[in-house]
């Protein structure tokens, strides 16, 4: 709602690029008037394909009818995405400026955690890591998809290095927190 422009992003493939466009326009209008109203530009997609190719003329004619600037793109290879970015650019140049009534988002200060540390108690390896102790808390351990999930974010963590540094073997118990594992 607080956008200043629209862009309408047509598939280059679509027999009926206008109608498209009608229908977004449509949904746009019903979903909010005022915003409706809003200046629009339009982009065809898919120009990377040789049937879109054959079609640029006809679509360039079809669309630059319609008062909107008209940028033809390729996400596949690129082209023209550049162009597209310089005309939108340009555009809301030349459009009458909002201040924003939002306050800026405050500074982020990342802490840095403690590198996990790994201690043996017998045959248990025991990890200490404020972080993974959160962690382990969380997720049903006997799904084999959660497993996996906490096996990537400890390793983020560096408690699999921190493991293995320790010599942590197969089958071996692992504790972190009040959670014992066996060690996969």
């Amino acid at each position: 709602m607080r956008t200043r422009l629209l862009l309408y992003l047509l598939d280059g493939e679509s027999q009926t690029p206008l109608d498209d466009l009608c229908i977004l326009q449509e949904e746009v209008r019903l979903y909010n008037e005022t915003l409706s109203r809003k200046p629009v530009a339009i982009a065809v997609n898919k120009i990377d394909l040789p049937e879109v190719r054959e079609k640029l003329p006809e679509l360039r004619r079809i669309l630059s009818g319609q008062g909107m600037s008209l940028s033809l793109i390729s996400a596949r290879t690129g082209e023209g995405v550049e162009t597209l970015k310089a005309t939108l650019n340009e555009n809301l140049a030349n459009l009458p400026g909002v201040t924003s009534r939002l306050a800026p988002p405050p500074k982020r200060i990342h802490l840095l955690e403690p590198k996990p540390s790994v201690t043996k108690e017998g045959a248990v390896f025991v990890v200490v890591s404020p972080q993974a102790e959160r962690l382990v808390a969380l997720p049903d351990l006997r799904l084999f998809q959660a497993r996996l999930q906490l096996r990537r974010e400890l390793d983020k963590l560096g408690v699999l290095q921190a493991l293995i540094d320790a010599g942590v073997k197969s089958g071996n118990a692992v504790r972190i927190g009040s959670v014992e594992l066996e060690w996969e």
